[in-house]
């Protein structure tokens, strides 16, 4: 495993990615103490394929849609405008004031 400082994974942060791609782990310290590793991701969560995908399922972090997108549909669709003067912030704002 490698290590290194705060510091120097803030200035060397492309290297150390590099080394990570190629499989390496890296320990971070601060004052000596280590305080997060960088690791490869598990070829599992990002392989894509059935197995990935079943495998985020299973962890809750994607949920499969339940039904096909109809493209032709989605862009037959007039896209909404905004009135003069008005911005998406001030329509957040008022849905969250409840005006």
């Amino acid at each position: 495993m490698l290590r290194a400082t705060a510091t120097e994974a803030k200035n060397s942060l492309g290297a150390l990615l590099a080394k990570v791609r190629d499989g390496e782990t890296v320990l971070i310290t601060s004052h000596g103490a280590p305080i997060a590793t960088i690791a490869p991701v598990d070829s599992g969560l990002m392989g894509g394929g059935e197995a990935g995908i079943a495998h985020l399922v299973a962890d809750g972090v994607f949920n499969p849609p339940r039904e096909s997108l109809d493209l032709e549909e989605l862009f037959s669709k007039q896209v909404p405008t905004l009135p003069p003067g008005l911005t998406a912030v001030d329509l957040i704002d008022r849905e969250r004031d409840g005006r």
